[in-house]
């Protein structure tokens, strides 16, 4: 008696909620079994997986099964050959597999003879569902894209913070927008908070950091997991939270990016502002262990990563002396390859430059009057970013007032007798659609709601005073975080030290301090550029500046 193995597959997750093709699928190989005196062994079922590609748990279940030495079954069952496979080049590569440990695939739709001609006709047969199988991607993957154009979630699953709700319906099918999750997008708040500003104690954290303490304060995920890191970075790299999510941006088969262009962009609710979003990746962009050192990440030297030799542009590193007693920033290439690597090399007491750097970026950068103009700057942006805001909201009120007209018109025919399913129709969609409307205005209005700084002559001068005093006297970490903050770049020469950095991020770290965030530093674009005074200093590009300290007085090391 030859014993037989059934498998059965289904394409898409709706025929697997279904729950029709497979029990249909195995009655019909169960029946053929019968017919033919065969006793079933196992069954194995993949819902809701494409047969383009092999990455089936099932599928690979059953072909281990198959080659292993126990040999459990003589023969496969499917339906055709379409469950099996609709890569040719999967399918011959299995079927080899399968015929070297003596095991026979069958269609029990499709019958091939075991001659040359049955072969070509298997191979035929394979191709051609390959290629319907393509072009049936191809459509689905058309109206995907023109369903994200129209602004709606295409099926997959929401991300953390986020679920769906239907938002119209169009025959048998439900168009569904992404709204908040409220309790997961706390979750998300709080991992931006975390990262930007810390949780008060210290300065902002890393992800291994922020993954331990959201953890020990047991927050899950959606499945009721841990946080892996893994996890956390995504977080804060998707764009969604900031508004905008990106349909189409990789292709599912290859995993590659597309070009931009082909990329779709669909309206999100912000649960991150763009500009906290925009700081987060600015931060992450200059900790990527492709720009920076890790070990520059963690390591509490101050001026670890910012410090360069002007004269051969390499960085400094530290130098000790005397069991540890003397510190020395001193030229990389100097150190490590010898007098000859640099034509200029510097050697300044740790204690020194640090506290040199400090008072320059603290007296003359957190200047009240050089502040202003560069805060004016900022709220000028806030407020365009409010104008726009205040034009979409009056665009939705108009839609609004016409989706309410349409309804007491609809209302009107349906009290006059005049009922159709049509008419019901057209009302249920005209009030989802008005309840759609009534959730971006919802949106639009807690954006306006949201103050636009103003500043006193009075507060500035406290804020500039607070910087000043963290910068001088607070924690070490707190005095990184700012530095990371502010500074750029620091070129040391035997006779001055120039130091670069950023207009936005000042603006974060004023507004910050006004907040009432103690200590907290958002990282942010590095390109500040102060403002010229009697002592003009030389600007080396549009938005960026140099800032020049004479340091003739220091005492250099031999």
């Amino acid at each position: 008696m030859k014993r037989v193995a059934l498998y059965a597959r289904v394409s898409t997750k709706r025929q697997a909620d279904g729950d029709i093709s497979i029990p249909d699928q195995l009655s019909q190989m169960e029946r053929y079994a019968a017919s033919k005196g065969w006793e079933v062994i196992a069954s194995y079922t993949d819902r809701g997986v494409s047969g383009r590609t092999d990455n089936r748990p099932e599928f690979q279940r059953m072909v281990r099964d198959a080659i292993s030495p126990e040999q459990p079954f003589d023969c496969i069952l499917v339906h055709s050959l379409s469950r099996y496979s609709r890569d040719l080049a999967d399918s011959l590569s299995y079927e080899k597999k399968l015929e070297a440990a003596g095991v026979e695939l069958i269609s029990i739709t499709q019958e091939f003879s075991n001659d040359g001609s049955g072969n070509l006709m298997r191979k035929v047969t394979s191709l051609f569902d390959e290629h319907n199988s393509l072009e049936t991607a191809k459509h689905v993957s058309r109206s995907m894209v023109e369903n994200a154009r129209q602004g709606f979630w295409n099926g997959s699953q929401p991300p953390f913070g986020y679920r769906t709700f239907t938002a119209e319906v169009r025959g048998a099918k439900h168009k569904k927008k992404l709204e908040i999750e409220p309790k997961e997008a706390e979750i998300v708040k709080l991992i931006f908070r975390l990262y930007l500003h810390g949780d008060g104690t210290s300065g902002p954290m890393g992800i291994k950091k922020i993954a331990d303490t959201i953890n020990s304060k047991s927050y899950r995920n959606r499945n009721g997991n841990k946080f892996y890191t893994s996890v956390l970075e995504k977080i804060l790299k998707r764009e969604t939270y900031s508004g905008t999510h990106y349909f189409n941006k990789k292709c599912s088969k290859t995993g590659k990016q597309r070009p931009r262009e082909e990329w779709i962009a669909v309206e999100a609710p912000v649960i991150i502002d763009p500009e906290t979003f925009q700081a987060v990746q600015m931060r992450l962009s200059a900790n990527s262990p492709k720009k920076r050192n890790p070990r520059q990440v963690s390591n509490k030297l101050l001026l670890s990563g910012k410090g360069v030799c002007s004269g051969c542009g390499q960085g400094l590193m530290l130098m000790t002396g005397k069991n540890n007693q003397y510190r020395y920033y001193t030229c990389a290439s100097k150190k490590l390859k010898g007098k000859s690597a640099c034509n200029a090399p510097v050697s300044l007491p740790e204690a020194t430059l640090d506290q040199l750097v400090l008072d320059a970026i603290s007296e003359q950068i957190f200047d009240p009057e050089r502040l202003r103009a560069l805060i004016k700057e900022t709220l000028d942006l806030s407020g365009s970013r409010q104008d726009q805001a205040r034009q979409d909201l009056k665009r939705l009120k108009r839609e609004l007032r016409t989706v309410d007209k349409e309804i007491d018109n609809l209302i009107s025919f349906i009290a006059e007798g005049r009922q159709h399913s049509s008419v019901e129709k057209a009302l249920k969609d005209r009030e989802l659609s008005k309840e759609n409307i009534l959730r971006l205005i919802g949106i639009k209005e807690r954006e306006l709601s949201l103050p636009v700084h103003r500043l006193t002559n009075g507060q500035l001068d406290k804020i500039c005073a607070a910087i000043q005093e963290t910068l001088k006297n607070g924690p070490t970490a707190f005095r990184k975080a700012y530095l990371d903050l502010l500074v750029d770049r620091i070129e040391v020469s035997a006779s001055e030290v120039r130091i670069r950095g950023s207009k936005q991020a000042l603006a974060a770290t004023v507004f910050d301090e006004k907040e009432g965030k103690k200590g907290s530093v958002l990282i942010s674009d590095r390109k500040w550029r102060t403002q010229e005074d009697s002592n003009l200093w030389p600007l080396p590009s549009e938005g960026s500046a140099l800032l020049l300290l004479p340091i003739q007085h220091l005492k250099m090391s031999q």
